[in-house]
């Protein structure tokens, strides 16, 4: 790649602040299903933890959360393998830069039930801190989760900067509504295969959010086009707003 021709590839295995955001989203939904499983087993076993001493009712609180958070590991540790299983964690737990890769390939499965843990022990935390209200605690964690999901979808990507046919190109575009060349798998993880190409000639300005070591940039178009919202490392974020910033 010459001079004139900058690649990136914002992923977690490049950024912080893309793993870091890999690793809030598993403590939020990771921890959702293990809360939800505590509290099942809690409410299976509260018939017999009527009249038990407190070693009991300690001992009864361990197994009901220590038991989802086995199966959890159990889960997470088959879908980490490989053949069928990796087909399907490619359906669901996919790296967005890379169709090819799973979230395993960019750390190893453990460090994500650590997360999920220390997310069923925040809501547990939560409930107590709001009074038992597990309503308020479960909206606020679904509200943030989905945030999180959106986040996922749109920040790890891979593109190129033109800088001398001034045209800026994002491999494999992530779809919103329209449709793409790729496979059926493909354009229902939401991948088109296809490249968008966005030219620079009209831009008149730049606002760009700095997060750690990436860069959300929006490109103002003299067009009156929508402006383009695109994730980039420092080295491009800088090339473009010396060129186009405002």
């Amino acid at each position: 790649m010459t001079r004139s021709k900058i690649e990136w590839d914002v992923n977690a295995s490049t950024s912080r602040a893309v793993k870091t955001l890999l690793v809030i989203k598993f403590a939020l939904v990771g921890g959702v299903i293990l809360f939800v499983g505590t509290s099942l087993l809690l409410a299976f076993a509260g018939q017999y933890a009527i009249g038990t001493t407190m070693p009991e009712f300690v001992g009864i609180l361990v197994i009901a959360i220590a038991v989802p958070i086995l199966l959890f590991y159990t889960v997470l540790r088959t879908l980490a393998g490989s053949g069928t299983k990796r087909t399907i964690a490619l359906y669901y737990f996919y790296d967005p830069a890379h169709p090819d890769r799973t979230i395993f390939d960019l750390a190893h499965y453990t460090q994500y039930v650590a997360a999920a843990t220390v997310g069923l022990f925040g809501y547990l935390g939560a409930i107590f801190i709001f009074g038992f209200r597990t309503d308020v605690v479960l909206t606020l964690a679904i509200v943030s989760a989905a945030f999180c999901y959106f986040l996922w979808w749109i920040i790890p990507n891979r593109g190129r900067l033109d800088i001398e046919s001034e045209t800026l190109i994002l491999y494999n575009r992530r779809l919103l509504t329209e449709g793409g060349s790729a496979s059926t798998r493909n354009l229902l993880r939401g991948f088109s295969n296809d490249d968008r190409q966005t030219s620079l000639e009209d831009v008149i300005a730049t606002r760009s959010v700095w997060v750690d070591d990436i860069v959300i940039l929006t490109l103002r178009h003299r067009s009156g086009y929508a402006p383009t919202l695109v994730v980039v490392p420092p080295q491009v974020a800088n090339l473009l707003g010396r060129k186009y910033g405002s």
